[in-house]
């Protein structure tokens, strides 16, 4: 494995996040679907492409940030686990209803899209929040019972990927979908309201 100048990790975590988001945000773009299409890959093939890639480029991007210098900051012992594994189930559990909410088979490209291309859901939680996978998964990340430097930092950064990629992806749906946009007035986007309007 090459060796890496580690003595600013944070420096290197941050920087190792910036290039991670911005691939994978470049590789979702429909310039870069466009230009896919334009050279004869499916719709399917695209994503089944782009599912693999984002898995490679996860698992490289967070191997690398294990291999820098941390420090631990707490972890949690005895009756104040209770609450971290209550948020960590309500996390699994909101994924869990965000992936049937869909087709997963279509969503990971295993599946040929129907013909008039990716359908928009708005069924099941996705009725109540527009990003449902993104709060469940922060969910299960801040909740966890032991914390270091690096690892509130790694989750602060997947944070802010989460809130500036959510942009990029609403801005998607709004061109293939004229019906987000009321969609996005109705529902917030990743925590429910707590009172009703109407």
């Amino acid at each position: 494995m090459p060796q890496f100048d580690t003595a600013h990790p944070l420096a290197w975590l941050w920087g190792s996040s910036l290039g991670f988001a911005l691939t994978h945000s470049l590789l979702a773009s429909r310039r870069c679907k466009h230009r896919a299409d334009a050279a004869g890959l499916s719709a399917q093939h695209y994503r089944l492409a782009f599912t693999v890639s984002a898995l490679v480029l996860t698992a490289a991007w967070l191997g690398f940030v294990r291999t820098l210098p941390d420090a631990p900051l707490y972890r949690l012992h005895g009756p104040a686990l209770i609450p971290c594994y209550a948020l960590q189930l309500l996390g699994a559990w909101i994924v869990w209803r965000a992936a049937r909410a869909f087709d997963m088979r279509i969503f990971l490209g295993l599946a040929p899209f129907p013909p008039g291309g990716e359908p928009f859901v708005e069924r099941g939680i996705y009725r109540h929040l527009r990003h449902p996978m993104y709060t469940g998964v922060l969910l299960i990340l801040f909740a966890m019972p032991a914390q270091s430097v690096n690892s509130l930092h790694l989750y602060a950064a997947v944070t802010l990927y989460f809130a500036l990629g959510s942009r990029l992806e609403e801005r998607r749906l709004a061109a293939d979908h004229p019906e987000y946009a009321d969609y996005r007035r109705r529902v917030p986007a990743f925590w429910p309201r707590l009172t009703r309007h109407g």
